[in-house]
């Protein structure tokens, strides 16, 4: 959810299918990753053609997280199936050093 609120909801999709690939669920995978790019396309078109701020994004963000918590996590692993609690130093590297191309080109692009 917090990757997916401060990055952009395929992040959080990413996340969310690396800890389904313990369940051997390739479908809920593969849907997983489906949402995760319409989401965030979806959210660009919309943030670009209404040209609105940066919170809106923020909140879209927050609402795929959501989505991705509420709807795929309970429905292909389970409410009661309990996170174990891994580092979040990783997946925070990654995603920072992924998101630095796309500021950098939206800086200089423009």
């Amino acid at each position: 959810m917090v990757f997916s609120g401060l990055f952009s909801t395929i992040f959080g999709a990413i996340l969310l299918m690396y800890n389904m690939k313990q369940t051997e669920n390739q479908t809920g995978r593969i849907q997983v990753l489906i949402f995760g790019i319409l989401y965030t396309i979806v959210t660009l078109v919309v943030v670009n053609l209404m040209n609105i701020g940066g919170n809106i994004a923020l909140i879209f963000n927050i609402a795929g997280g959501g989505i991705l918590t509420e709807y795929f996590w309970n429905k292909f692993i389970g409410k009661d199936f309990e996170h174990r609690k891994r580092s979040w130093i990783k997946p925070a590297i990654i995603s920072v050093l992924i998101t630095i191309p796309f500021i950098l080109a939206m800086i200089y692009g423009q």
